[in-house]
């Protein structure tokens, strides 16, 4: 009796058997739960990636903004100007005729620009050049250019300072650049050239930092005569050019008596029995 009674208490004393269907709810909740908490990491994790993207397209907008505003305000517009002129055929033809070193101004050569651009008109790389204007340096070769070129929807001033030799043996200029800059933005000269190497016309290359401009960019027009002379030699000191020219005997002979007989001075000369040649 006394061991039945005890058997009794320890059945009605220990846990009450747990309902199956309760334990199969509970774990439910359980797995549901677990995988709606790894939902919100994963999608607090893609939002976290979003806003990081947002943030760099909004930095690259920011900095793509800047370099635009930087490359096309140009703090050299309408500072150099020069009127289209031929002033530079008449030293030439001198340094022709008397085979020795004439020297040009910097304002018969940017005239020259002028005129040659106005006439003939002027491609880069596939870009139309509207203005090209050089300085001469103090320092023999030293030269700053301004070129402004159509790009980016607008007028594109390109400034650059080096050094330019006359190279004899090829008949060619070799520009060296230290310093560019399109409009406010400064470029490495290398990254330029390298861009448009491909792009330039026969007779110009290239190579790395340098440009080397061939012997048929550098002709003079002797005005409407099918002739030209040709540039033998080119130097620059103290702000000032000096050149050696060469061409044909009869064309210059042909450009002096058109421009003798424009000025009336033929008639004068014949009026005294001297005849032209």
């Amino acid at each position: 009796m006394g061991g039945g009674g005890t058997a009794k208490k320890r059945c009605q004393g220990g846990p009450a058997a747990e309902d199956p269907r309760q334990a199969v709810s509970r774990a439910s909740i359980y797995f549901l739960t677990g995988i709606h908490t790894e939902k919100e990491k994963r999608m607090k994790a893609v939002t976290k990636i979003l806003i990081v993207l947002a943030v760099l397209v909004v930095l690259l907008g920011i900095a793509a903004g800047v370099l635009y505003f930087l490359a096309t305000t140009d703090d050299n517009a309408g500072k150099y100007e020069a009127e289209p002129s031929t002033d530079i055929v008449e030293p030439a033809v001198k340094a022709a005729l008397t085979g020795q070193e004439t020297e040009i101004t910097q304002d018969q050569i940017n005239g020259f620009f002028s005129y040659y651009i106005q006439e003939n008109g002027l491609t880069l790389a596939g870009h139309r050049v509207k203005k090209l204007y050089l300085q001469l340096g103090e320092t023999p070769g030293a030269v700053s250019l301004y070129l402004v070129c159509e790009g980016l929807g607008k007028d594109l001033g390109i400034t650059a300072q080096g050094q330019m030799i006359y190279l004899e043996a090829g008949k060619e200029f070799s520009l060296q650049i230290s310093d560019m800059k399109v409009g406010r933005l400064k470029v490495p000269a290398s990254w330029v050239l390298s861009w448009i190497s491909s792009r330039l016309p026969e007779g110009m290359e290239a190579q790395e930092d340098t440009i080397v401009i061939g012997s048929q960019f550098l002709q003079i027009p002797l005005g409407d005569l099918q002739a030209s002379l040709s540039l033998d030699g080119f130097r620059t000191e103290q702000g000032r050019a000096y050149v050696q020219v060469s061409g044909a005997v009869e064309a210059l002979q042909e450009y002096l008596q058109k421009k003798i007989g424009e000025s009336g001075l033929g008639d004068l000369l014949s009026g005294f029995g001297i005849s032209l040649p």
